[in-house]
């Protein structure tokens, strides 16, 4: 595969994956303002509404082009996807464009995709609009997180959820960046995108522990465990940035170990949420957004090895 092959199918990979994840992330911060701040609810639907324009672009370009491997990840969508998006929709009052997700249901993959110039001139074009929008949601993100932390702003989102949805909203745009001056991802990444992603995995765990019920004690000490998993895994990286104890590879197979495990229990605990036997305050569509950025890192840590 050429750079210019490499670059365009790496691009659209990318974006499959984080305007999904873009659009979840302003719906996820419309459902949790206050009528007092219905502008920025209405601001945030804006971006989702946008997210979910390029999201369908990216799709249409993305089409036969994918890797198997990619495309078979369940990064993109679940099977509890679909469900989780309506009942979502039906508990919030946001309407969600389900057409996407029914879209990327039967789209196809290629082991020798026909990647042509003009799809590649495409491609460059997409990256484009989506780095001006992610700009604008940075900054937006940015100023609700300045106004929860100054007690401006009351949100059900915590502090610390509104800087994580902007940190991965960062990673997104210097992901991008480095494609657009790199051609291609380098392996010499690796490890500071398996800290990103420790750390991303901790928070989910810190996340869950908190907006469940306490009545479901047996999934609070599992969410809680996986969150000192992952801090142990964190500072074994921080270790061996100084004393080289333990190894890079070490620390990835650790964290591939570790990251199945919490993908699995994402998927339980996604599963009971949509059938309702799970009690929390954790919106379906949020069950699955993270169970697909595990299996997300699960693939990364892959393609490392």
């Amino acid at each position: 595969m050429t750079e210019r092959e490499a670059y365009t199918r790496s691009s659209l990979e990318l974006h499959l994956f984080f305007l999904r994840i873009m659009k979840e992330h302003a719906l996820f911060l419309s459902a949790g303002f206050s009528p007092v701040n219905g502008d920025f609810g209405r601001g945030a639907l804006r971006f989702k509404q946008q997210f979910e324009l390029l999201l369908s672009r990216a799709i249409h370009l993305s089409d036969g082009i994918l890797s198997p491997e990619t495309l078979n990840s369940c990064e993109f969508i679940t099977g509890c996807t679909l469900t989780a998006e309506q009942q979502t929709e039906s508990l919030t009052g946001i309407p969600i464009n389900q057409k996407l997700t029914r879209m990327e249901e039967t789209m196809t993959s290629s082991c020798s995709p026909d990647i042509t110039l003009e799809l590649s001139q495409e491609t460059q074009h997409l990256n484009q609009r989506v780095r001006v929008l992610l700009d604008g949601f940075i900054r937006f993100q940015e100023t609700i997180y300045t106004h929860v932390q100054s007690c401006r702003m009351f949100t059900t989102a915590y502090p610390a959820m509104i800087h994580h949805l902007s940190c991965e909203s960062e990673y997104y745009r210097t992901e991008l960046m480095r494609l657009e001056h790199e051609n291609c991802r380098e392996i010499q990444h690796a490890n500071s995108d398996s800290t990103f992603w420790n750390h991303v995995m901790m928070e989910h765990a810190l996340f869950i522990r908190g907006l469940l019920d306490p009545c479901e004690n047996k999934y609070i000490v599992q969410a809680n465990t996986f969150a000192e998993q992952y801090a142990e895994l964190l500072d074994l990286a921080s270790e061996q940035e100084t004393h080289a104890e333990c190894t890079s590879e070490e620390i990835n197979n650790r964290s591939e170990c570790e990251t199945e495990t919490f993908r699995d229990f994402k998927q339980k605990t996604t599963i009971g949420i949509t059938e309702c036997e799970i009690s929390s305050i954790i919106l379906p569509l949020l069950s699955d957004h993270v169970l697909r950025e595990a299996n997300h890192y699960l693939r990364l840590l892959r393609v490392n090895d």
